[in-house]
């Protein structure tokens, strides 16, 4: 793998990104807006842009350092899924075609996310009945109701949805996590967004999470190098310094770096593509070598629709290329489509490809004996012609092959008398049986008052 960014390079990335705040910033047409961030923040408002000097970007981020190359560590060397976007089509696991869900399909496939490492954060797939006003509503209650840690992020802006969320969270003893999106690429501020922060950011009875902007090369950022990166930087570092001073040191994930490409032509995010695997590697290494830690968090990306050749070829070559740049924990889990499909039968697909990932990691640990005991091995095997039933073959073999992987190395033969066993249908058998023995439900008493708020608010909606 060749190496995109030098140390050289990050630090003229870094020293142009400093340049930008100073001399652009953001813009901002809602003076209201930056005079509430000025009680809090170095600024300077001006020409509707909030500008930031760049020796006190550079300082606060030299203070955020070991905070941020901390904040990857991993300590084991093995790789492990969990977690989702929100989709609003169900892959079809026999048809294999995109549809809406079930409510019942959608609370199966939250079971499902959550057997698989998902946490907190929206459940994978939306029921499709549901009227889009309530869209958000719904999902929650579902996470509330039948998981034991999903649910926030979803989109809330109204202050009575939002109130009503954090009622229903706390009827269920757990805390509602408000996402926010504040900054849109180029290098703007929402002020609509800014203004729901300071609504609820010191409400002590519910969390905030900062959301990155999703810059597009050639669409919503430059598509050459290293301007790119320059606007990336920019945007991750202004959007740190913003918020880890609005919310006192509270918000300590504000430092994130996206860039995506974007396909000219379908319009549309290019995810799982070699330039998407360039542009993640672009975006890594800038971290890696500005904050002196190990970047290690991954995803799985495809923009197909359905369980087919396109997705695996996507997903297998992408996943290998962010296994080797260090990644280890990886997201995204049966996402597809970018994120408007989601798949069960992907998704253990994706826990097959976990699986393949660790066995390279553990490489020949276990089975490289003692030089010493060459000569023994080859001679009990020389004698029998073969090693099938050696000492060294009966005593390893369980160590060296993965005995668990859904692959069936079996011959023609042998695979029509076994019935012919699909891949994708064994795949769908294990993820029903994952999602049988997911059993959580929320006890009736608070289940009732959820869905009593739920409807209240329903009814407030339809009077709109």
């Amino acid at each position: 793998m060749k190496k995109l960014i030098s140390p050289m390079r990050a630090r003229e990335i870094f020293e142009e990104a400093l340049e930008i705040l100073e001399n652009h910033g953001l813009e901002c047409p809602d003076a209201s807006v930056c005079r509430k961030i000025q009680e809090k923040v170095p600024c300077v408002f001006k020409d509707q842009h909030i500008r930031f000097s760049k020796e006190k970007v550079r300082d606060f981020f030299e203070m955020r350092r070991p905070r941020l190359a901390a904040s990857q560590n991993r300590d084991e060397e093995k790789i492990t899924i969990g977690g989702n976007w929100h989709a609003w089509y169900f892959c079809d696991p026999v048809t294999n075609e995109p549809r809406t869900a079930t409510r019942e399909e959608a609370i199966a496939m939250a079971r499902l996310a959550e057997s698989l490492g998902a946490g907190r954060g929206p459940i994978p797939v939306a029921p499709g009945e549901i009227s889009p006003a309530l869209h958000t509503m719904e999902c929650e209650r579902l996470a509330l109701c039948y998981t034991e840690g999903m649910g926030g992020c979803l989109t809330a802006t109204d202050p009575e949805e939002i109130a009503v969320l954090k009622e229903m969270y706390r009827v269920a003893n757990r805390r509602y996590l408000l996402a926010l999106e504040p900054l849109i690429s180029p290098l703007r501020l929402n002020p609509e967004v800014m203004n729901i922060y300071f609504q609820w950011c010191d409400d002590p009875e519910l969390d905030i999470t900062i959301f990155t902007p999703i810059p597009m090369a050639g669409a919503t950022a430059p598509l050459v190098f290293p301007a790119a990166l320059v606007q990336t930087l920019a945007e991750g570092l202004a959007q740190d310094y913003l918020f880890y001073q609005l919310s006192n040191g509270k918000n300590q994930d504000g430092f994130q770096l996206r860039l995506d490409p974007f396909d000219m032509r379908h319009t549309n995010i290019a995810f799982g593509t070699p330039e998407w695997c360039l542009f993640k590697q672009a975006v890594v290494e800038l971290w890696n070598e500005l904050t002196g830690g190990s970047y290690r968090f991954g995803s799985f990306r495809t923009n197909s629709r359905r369980v087919d050749a396109q997705a695996m070829m996507e997903r297998t070559a992408s996943f290998l290329w962010q296994m080797e740049m260090g990644m280890r924990h990886f997201s995204a889990v049966g996402q597809m489509s970018v994120d408007e499909v989601f798949s069960p039968v992907q998704a253990m697909l994706d826990a097959e490809l976990a699986g393949y990932g660790n066995r390279l990691l553990k490489g020949f640990d276990g089975i490289w004996l003692d030089t010493s005991e060459t000569k023994a091995i080859l001679e009990e095997g020389l004698k029998s012609h073969n090693f099938m039933d050696s000492e060294s073959t009966l005593e390893y073999f369980r160590e060296t092959y993965d005995m668990t992987r859904l692959s069936d190395e079996r011959n023609v033969m042998a695979w029509k008398e076994a019935g012919m066993p699909c891949f994708e249908k064994t795949a769908w058998e294990m993820a029903q049986d994952r999602i049988r023995t997911h059993t959580f439900e929320l006890e009736d008493a608070k289940q009732n008052k959820i869905n009593d708020l739920f409807r209240l608010y329903a009814k407030s909606v339809k009077k709109i």
